[in-house]
């Protein structure tokens, strides 16, 4: 969460190595978690980076989906679902500079610059992976710009964005797409305050991710394993 302080999560990741056979990390960048992450590795514990990759950090593997892959595919379902009659104003909500939130904000932002001129993300605003920061930033967004055709969210706290387009009016006007299926967007996917959401298999990332530690007491290297992304509706968010 981006509350934690990164120096105080970096001296926890060096202290659960020493008692670990392995790390499985989901955490954001910063030069003191990377510079933990290689102290770990280099001295003999794999590091599986999952869901949000370290690239610079020296981990020994990444699993989860390509992040890009799924900004650009919220792009393209975005573009989809508006007329191209006439510009129209789309608002990016992000959070912390996770990289997973980073990748996923440029293959949005290609997709709509390259197939999608008649759209532009207007403004972005930062929700804290907070729903209340999240919704009071929507509701200012609004009062002062009308409301978008669209909002897409990259990072957490979709609760806080689907009150303030209940408290607007704005629910099936607003297409809202955002990450994750948890119990949080599937409740906003089956009151169709959510249009969609892009997910993946968590339980399966997992179980890659304890392989790639296994591989390494076996005296193997493992790779990075991506994964598909899942596209959920209303109409298939409980199937899972």
């Amino acid at each position: 969460p981006h509350m934690i302080n990164p120096t105080d999560f970096a001296q926890h990741i060096k202290n659960a190595s020493e008692k670990s056979d392995g790390i499985i990390l989901v955490a954001r960048e910063h030069p003191a978690i990377n510079n933990a992450v290689r102290d770990v590795t280099q001295g003999g514990i794999p590091v599986i980076c999952l869901t949000s990759d370290l690239p610079s950090s020296g981990r020994t593997a990444y699993v989860g989906s390509d992040q890009f892959a799924s900004g650009s595919t919220a792009g393209w379902l975005c573009g989809r679902f508006l007329r191209a009659d006439h510009a129209q104003k789309v608002l990016l909500v992000s959070s912390v500079p996770f990289r997973c939130q980073l990748d996923r904000e440029q293959g949005f932002r290609q997709v709509l610059r390259s197939e999608f001129p008649w759209l532009t993300i207007d403004e972005k605003v930062a929700s804290d992976e907070s729903p209340d920061v999240a919704y009071e930033a929507v509701r200012r967004y609004v009062a002062k710009n009308g409301a978008p055709a669209a909002i897409y969210n990259v990072s957490g706290a979709n609760l806080g964005i689907g009150r303030a387009l209940e408290a607007e009016g704005l629910v099936g006007a607003t297409v809202f797409i955002g990450h994750e299926l948890n119990a949080n967007s599937r409740k906003l996917l089956e009151s169709s305050i959510m249009d969609l959401t892009i997910g993946h298999d968590f339980e399966r990332e997992m179980a890659m991710a304890v392989a790639c530690i296994q591989m390494v007491r076996d005296g193997s290297q493992p790779v990075n394993n991506m994964t598909q992304s899942q596209i959920f509706t209303r109409h298939n968010c409980t199937a899972t």
